[in-house]
């Protein structure tokens, strides 16, 4: 091959690879103009779910079982409640919402897969 061949072709290769190598990291995370990314607390353990009750608290679905609560940006110790789950490969406690008069009434409903009969369910707490 020519000197000239040889360089054309590596500036061919220089050319394909400088975009490789000025793109963003593959796990960055691209968000849109006048999006800012705000870790609210890093303490979680598989997280699945979660839900913003009226009063600014977070209640956030473990696939273990817990529902943990964020409040002021700070994870609170203990757990709202701890399940019994079937946690095997993708089960566990997968899903919560909290009833639409919860601020009167209370009631928050998760949906899990049973520990014992390794069935579904979904629980009002």
């Amino acid at each position: 091959m020519s000197l000239g061949r040889r360089l054309r072709f590596a500036g061919l290769v220089v050319s394909l690879c400088l975009p490789l190598l000025s793109a963003p990291d593959a796990g960055a995370t691209v968000l849109p103009l006048g999006f800012v990314e705000t870790s609210v607390v890093d303490d979680l353990v598989s997280p699945t779910a979660m839900v913003l009750a009226p009063d600014g608290r977070i209640f956030v679905a473990e696939q273990d079982g817990r529902v943990r609560i964020i409040k002021n940006a700070q994870l609170l110790p203990e757990p709202f409640i701890q399940l019994q789950v079937d946690n095997i490969y993708e089960r566990g406690l997968l899903g919560i919402t909290l009833d639409p008069e919860s601020t009167e009434n209370g009631y928050v409903y998760v949906y899990f897969a049973t520990a014992a009969s390794r069935t579904y369910k979904i629980v009002r707490l």
